[in-house]
């Protein structure tokens, strides 16, 4: 068996694969993030900061772009991947709703001490 006919692929093609991945997240991110700074610097009428608004947008696509391959590489979201998304969506969304209540209304009944609200706190492990 030659190492041409070999069903691995070699460093070069693995390389290649995730650099074309990696550039279509950077495009599909720094795109978004180009428009939102687009929006933002023309609702605030600061268009003389254009260079640094576009700078950051397309830094902040170049470094969370790297966190998915990341992410993808180890495994990160394979758990969630048979789910619906909605369902730890809504799951995390009434963790900050309960946790923010808290502070909106300061005189209201303590809840911490509920068997729900230490659902969504992190296990204090030492």
């Amino acid at each position: 068996m030659s190492i041409e006919s070999s069903k691995y692929p070699t460093l070069k093609q693995k390389l290649s694969r995730e650099m074309v991945e990696w550039l279509w997240i950077l495009l599909y991110l720094a795109f978004f993030f180009c428009v939102f700074a687009s929006y933002k610097l023309v609702i605030l009428n600061q268009l003389h900061a254009a260079c640094f608004a576009y700078g950051t947008a397309v830094l902040n696509a170049l470094v969370l772009s790297k966190v998915i391959l990341i992410g993808e590489y180890f495994g990160v979201a394979r758990k969630h991947e048979n789910r619906s998304v909605l369902v730890p969506a809504m799951g995390q969304g009434s963790c900050v709703r309960r946790a923010g209540s808290d502070r909106a209304h300061p005189g209201r009944r303590d809840t911490r001490s509920s068997p729900r609200a230490q659902s969504c706190r992190p296990s204090s492990r030492t």
